[in-house]
């Protein structure tokens, strides 16, 4: 039987003091989405006031007002949100109503409401319960609705480029392959299917768990091997495992126990970590997916049941401490961090590179029109070793956007178009780097957020003008939020002139 090297963690609740109190979330039920989301400046959490969405600093602890400042416009409640993977500053929220809308947030946090979202993203005519983003093309999301459509969208250009339209009932989970060439969707109608979302046809499906109960499903990107979460027929909960090159049958069944209670599943791509909670327990399992299947490893336990969970990005955490992650746990009326550590005598004097190996970075590999034109890539990594000495983590060279090789039970139809020679968009700064012809060009990135990594006190004035350039973008960001809040007051006050003219009017009349 194997053993899991996590098996000796712990699970650090904060203490009540760092907890954020009087937090009124969204009431909406939806099983298919784990309700909150962060990155490494913030935490967004659905709010009970219909359209509206709560935007928390890290370090903002104690008693919330009673009304907080949000992001609101959507005409239903918010039951999916996620960051922006490239773009810490904006939040995608998806609504009850169908819609999804993007929204720029300040790098100081909400001080007041912000009512005009960057984009609107309106297709679904029923709810909208899943948004997830490619790995790593900049700006293109995939969403699900409860009217069995999934759409892909080109994010900066507001528009559905592809819909996919052949589910015979909604979905409940849907999750992205390592290079985004393919996603596997889990549905009420029992089924796992791998579609390929820029041919919009289904590559592959099989039958996953026997109950029509709330399934949910994850790509476990580096094993390439998906894992789906659901309920016998006997309403006992289990995990299994799929290889995709072999998709007739689970080559590994975990059973879990009998509960109602709907999962709240998290994976840590870097250590093979299943992180899995459940809505309306206090509990969160860890489990390490290993060659044979997944193996228990520890439990976290806290005072309140929960109803969303979500983990911080690497590069936040304390690798002198040997923490391997941090989570945020929402309960019905708080909101706090859970610190997850390793023992290790020598972490305080020597990097753990076992615990903390590359992590997927929050900087692009290709733009969005790359890959609707066919293009894959893998996600870019950070290096992590510098942050033991207090330096930044040191972004990795990526590798050129190219055509998909998939497995023999995968296979997918051929790209549209090769992948363009032009513009691709990496990381925040959003800048446009020329991709030359020749193959010894390729293999040589340049990115002087890369120089900026590789040796942090080597070029002084380089540093100089990218923290410039990164101000610049932030005021820019700035200014476009404040000309959006703007035009809506303007759209009000024009709105309630013509009401007083039309009230004028009747008073003549009279």
């Amino acid at each position: 039987m194997s053993v899991s090297r996590f098996r000796h963690s712990t699970g650090h609740v904060a203490k009540p003091q760092r907890h954020l109190l009087n937090v009124t979330s969204s009431t909406a039920l939806w099983d298919g989405s784990n309700t909150i989301s962060c990155n490494d400046k913030f935490v967004a959490v659905p709010w009970q006031t219909f359209g509206g969405t709560a935007v928390f600093k890290h370090d903002t602890f104690g008693r919330l007002a009673p009304n907080p400042p949000l992001v609101l416009g959507q005409k239903g409640q918010i039951i999916d949100v996620k960051f922006d993977p490239f773009n810490d500053q904006k939040l995608f929220t998806a609504s009850e109503d169908g819609s999804i809308f993007g929204w720029g947030i300040p790098a100081e946090g909400l001080q007041s409401n912000i009512l005009s979202p960057l984009v609107e993203l309106k297709g679904h005519n029923k709810k909208c319960g899943i948004i997830s983003f490619h790995p790593s093309a900049n700006g293109v999301l995939a969403s699900a609705g409860v009217d069995r459509v999934i759409k892909v969208w080109d994010v900066e250009r507001g528009t559905a480029v592809n819909t996919i339209s052949s589910l015979s009932d909604y979905a409940t989970g849907l999750e992205w392959n390592l290079r985004g060439s393919l996603f596997c969707v889990a549905s009420r109608d029992k089924t796992l299917r791998v579609i390929d979302p820029r041919d919009c046809t289904v590559v592959s499906s099989v039958e996953s768990h026997a109950s029509a109960r709330s399934q949910r499903c994850i790509w476990c990107k580096r094993k390439d091997t998906i894992m789906t979460l659901g309920c016998s027929k006997s309403q006992q909960r289990q995990i299994k495992l799929w290889d995709t090159r072999k998709m007739e049958s689970p080559y590994s069944v975990t059973e879990l126990d009998q509960s109602s209670a709907a999962f709240i599943p998290m994976y840590d791509e870097d250590l093979n970590l299943l992180i899995l909670g459940s809505k309306g327990e206090n509990n969160v399992k860890c489990f390490e997916l290993m060659n044979e299947g997944l193996t228990f490893s520890y439990e976290v336990n806290s005072n309140d049941p929960m109803k969303g969970l979500c983990m911080m990005p690497k590069w936040s955490l304390d690798v002198k401490k040997c923490e391997f992650g941090r989570l945020y746990q929402l309960t019905y009326h708080s909101l706090f961090t859970i610190e997850m550590l390793l023992p290790r005598k020598q972490s305080c004097t020597e990097f753990q590179g076992d615990v903390f190996p590359s992590t997927f970075a929050d900087h692009s590999a290709m733009s969005a029109d790359e890959f609707f034109r066919g293009a894959n890539a893998d996600p870019r990594e950070y290096d992590l070793s510098g942050m033991f000495d207090g330096h930044s983590p040191r972004l990795m060279g990526g590798s050129t956007p190219s055509p998909e090789k998939l497995p023999v039970a995968v296979q997918a139809a051929k790209p549209l178009m090769e992948a363009p020679k032009g513009e691709t968009t990496t990381g925040r700064e959003k800048s446009s780097v020329s991709v030359p012809e020749s193959s010894e060009a390729t293999s040589a990135p340049s990115d002087d957020k890369t120089e900026k990594h590789a040796d942090p006190c080597a070029d002084m004035t380089q540093r100089d003008i990218l923290d410039k350039q990164r101000r610049l973008q932030e005021l820019s960001e700035k200014v476009r939020t404040c000309h959006h809040e703007i035009s809506a007051l303007r759209k009000a006050l024009h709105e309630k002139e013509a009401e007083m003219l039309q009230v004028l009017e009747d008073i003549q009349s009279i």
